[in-house]
């Protein structure tokens, strides 16, 4: 079933509306706006008018949606202070979708691209980072700009929260990754050791420990107290002189069976360590805090996926995307029967591999697994995929089955991950013109954010 699935490859319908659709409400006359569903190769393409019926409460959802041949529309029914909601319909597909419009933006100070973009756990701040080493930080309450990190050299490319909320971590093109006093916005300690711009970073529990991925292949270790290197995981192919872009990070807690016979990550079975670590261990045991019980992932601009054993660096799975298009991003959905390991690549597909499945003990890694569900959204790479944080309030949080994307096309969704299902998208975030939205996150109150190259944060 695992096979026939993987080569089915589910495409599930794809809508797209006029990105400023929402800005034609209220309407004083009649407002007509394009939209198109997408599935299979198959484009159809109709238009909804909204007829002028807005009620004297500010409420859309009394206006009329009349829409061409082989499409319905409905606005949902909410406060004005409600994002403003479309339920769309494809006769010829069966599909539908919710369109969400933002409820509200924040805009770059300089109007550059953004990068990446992360939220606080409590919900409070945001932090984005930029093209020319631009890194903010700002309140999401009032969606206003508080703090200019200034530092890196380049652009920056990843930023993230520390569990406190209170620090940021950040890695860029200058292979530096630092760490922020998010209330002073003081740089408080820079790591030197990659040789390549640094793509992804994460933290062990509290953040005593950091990690962090880059262009040069490799992902390393960190002690934060004496910004050294505990150690430096490299894959088995690496070749110093053509690396392969280690693209994302991932700290999953949660162990797999050990391998007895692969080859441990202290040094490449085919080439020596990167020039710019002369050791691939160079702080003590006494340095390393938290890993036990841990892997840490990493995705690869080769297609690879790899699990390593964050206390005895051995290599538990290794899987690798099915049309070995780049792994752009890697997170995990957690259920009660195991979870799922969610990868994002390059060639448009969202793929999902059991993480049950993934290794089992033995002398020597089994052969990959095929993934449980391949979803071929075809609207262009895979740039972020995200889970949601656990909430008992929240109907996005992991066990639900729901997970965040978005492309270089523009598109934002949330898909359905659920046992049995096939990846269907549930709904869909409007405001970008076609321009890539390089990160999504969903946050435990039940709100997603999305970064994207027009400068804004929606």
């Amino acid at each position: 079933d695992c096979h026939i699935r993987m080569m089915a490859s589910p495409s599930p319908a794809v809508f797209r509306i006029q990105h400023d659709w929402n800005e034609t409400l209220p309407a004083k006359t009649k407002e007509t706006v394009w939209i198109s569903c997408t599935q299979g190769g198959n484009t159809s393409q109709g238009s909804i008018t909204f007829l002028p019926s807005l009620n004297d409460d500010g409420d859309h959802s009394s206006a009329v949606c009349e829409c061409t041949t082989g499409f319905a529309a409905e606005l949902s029914s909410s406060p004005p202070s409600s994002p403003l909601s479309l339920k769309v319909r494809h006769d010829a597909s069966s599909s539908s979708c919710m369109i969400v419009a933002p409820s509200s933006i924040i805009t770059h100070p300089h109007n550059k691209r953004i990068l990446h973009m992360h939220i606080s756990p409590q919900g409070e701040l945001g932090v984005f980072s930029s093209v020319e080493g631009g890194l903010f930080l700002f309140t999401v309450s009032d969606r206003a700009i508080r703090r200019t990190f200034e530092g890196h050299k380049g652009d920056v490319y990843t930023c993230r929260f520390f569990p406190s909320g209170k620090v940021v971590l950040s890695g860029g093109a200058d292979a530096r990754v630092k760490i922020w006093d998010a209330l002073e916005g003081e740089c408080a300690a820079t790591f030197v050791g990659h040789a390549g711009g640094v793509l992804g970073v994460d933290f062990v529990e509290r953040g005593r420990n950091i990690v962090s991925c880059s262009r040069d292949g490799t992902a390393k270790l960190w002690n934060v107290p004496t910004q050294k290197v505990i150690h430096t995981f490299i894959p088995p192919s690496y070749q110093p002189f053509s690396p392969v872009a280690a693209n994302d990070v991932l700290v999953f807690t949660g162990q797999f069976p050990l391998p007895s016979s692969f080859p441990s990550t202290s040094t490449s079975t085919s080439s020596p360590p990167p020039p710019s670590s002369s050791s691939s261990t160079t702080s003590g045991a006494e340095d390393e805090v938290g890993t036990e019980g841990k892997t840490l992932i990493c995705a690869y601009e080769d297609g690879h996926v790899r699990g390593y054993d964050m206390q005895s660096r051995a290599i538990v799975f290794e899987v690798r995307t099915p049309d070995s298009s780049a792994a752009n991003s890697v997170c995990v959905r957690g259920d009660d029967g195991g979870g799922d390991l969610v990868v994002g690549t390059h060639g448009g597909s969202i793929v999902v591999w059991d993480i049950k499945t993934l290794t089992t003990p033995g002398e020597h890694l089994p052969p990959p697994p095929p993934p449980r569900l391949c979803i071929y959204r075809g609207t262009g790479p895979i740039l972020k995929v995200a889970s949601a944080p656990p909430s008992s309030s929240s109907s996005s949080s992991p066990s639900s089955g729901i997970i965040g994307a978005c492309t270089a096309n523009g598109d934002s969704f949330l898909c359905n991950l659920v046992r049995g299902g096939g990846g269907e998208v549930d709904t869909c975030f409007s405001g970008p013109d076609c321009d890539e939205i390089s990160t999504i996150v969903l946050s435990k109150d039940s709100h997603c954010y999305t970064s994207c190259r027009d400068g804004k944060i929606r």
